[in-house]
């Protein structure tokens, strides 16, 4: 059996409970060192956990080890070429193979990328391996959580698009979006500023930054008495694994959306993924309306 995994993975109860599905087995592993502060990784774990199953050093434990002064976090990728031709070996020669991987299969830095765990478990699958994956908890509830984006409307519609606007959002947006009552205010700050921005700029963006904070706690409070009273639509949107949230707010620095996406949703247990590119300017400055 193939054991790859994380640098990180404290779990060793855990590691050793995947262990005990696979009686008879001999285990390789890369042979990760755990990190400085002691805490092991994946290969660790398995180690630990193979010693206390009885396995032996060299004969029943293979342990191969990545190059990690040369390659450093990339040792990991660096060694799988080298552990899955060895692999491949044992196929041919008839030996059945099969994968555990503890953790992650995409680098946390570069979600697009897969980290070691994730390079190793793609080859084990060409050469036709089954695999079983043990994610890490917290990538568990990476993997389930709502992904949120935002955007202002009016650009590429995307499938996941929730209006939040109050006039336009209808049933499944309004829960979501600020009312008249500080949207108002909101308005009238802007006049004035706008009113002022050539003879006094100064005054002009005390009034902004003083409606903005003023409509942050106001949109704030709204919110926590929304899922108060919106419950079903609270728990639909998160029940959802991707959205859009869509407002006409030109500059998102100053919008509800962004408060959603980046503050009230995360505290629910989503993921801020970010602003959408901006795909067409249009002069739209109403905050939600």
């Amino acid at each position: 059996m193939l054991g790859c995994g994380n640098r990180t993975w404290p779990d060793l109860a855990r590691a050793r409970q995947e262990l005990a599905l696979y009686p008879g087995f001999e285990l390789m592993h890369g042979a990760c060192p755990p990190r400085r502060d002691g805490t092991p990784g994946g290969d660790e774990a398995l180690d630990r956990a193979g010693l206390a199953a009885g396995l032996v050093v060299g004969k029943t434990l293979h342990r191969r080890p990545a190059d990690w002064k040369r390659h450093d976090k990339r040792a990991g990728s660096a060694s799988c070429p080298a552990m899955a031709a060895e692999i491949a070996a044992l196929l041919k020669a008839g030996v059945h193979v099969e994968g555990l991987a503890l953790g992650s299969l995409v680098r946390s830095d570069e979600p697009n990328r897969a980290s070691g765990t994730g390079h190793m478990v793609g080859l084990l699958r060409k050469f036709g391996v089954r695999v079983r994956w043990v994610p890490a908890p917290d990538a568990m509830a990476q993997a389930l959580a709502l992904r949120v984006y935002s955007a202002r409307c009016g650009q590429e519609r995307d499938p996941d698009d929730l209006d939040i606007t109050r006039a336009h959002g209808g049933p499944r947006g309004a829960p979501f979006a600020p009312s008249w009552m500080i949207l108002n205010p909101a308005l009238e700050a802007r006049r004035r500023a706008t009113a002022l921005r050539q003879s006094d700029p100064g005054q002009a963006d005390t009034i902004e930054q003083e409606a903005w904070a003023a409509y942050v706690a106001a949109f704030m409070a709204e919110m926590r008495q929304s899922y108060r009273e919106n419950r079903t639509a609270w728990r639909e949107l998160l029940a959802r694994g991707r959205v859009v949230l869509r407002c006409r707010c030109q500059d998102p620095a100053r919008c509800h959306r962004v408060l959603l996406r980046e503050r009230i949703l995360p505290a629910l247990g989503a993921v801020d993924i970010g602003e959408l590119p901006v795909a067409e300017r249009r002069q739209l400055t109403i905050p939600g309306a």
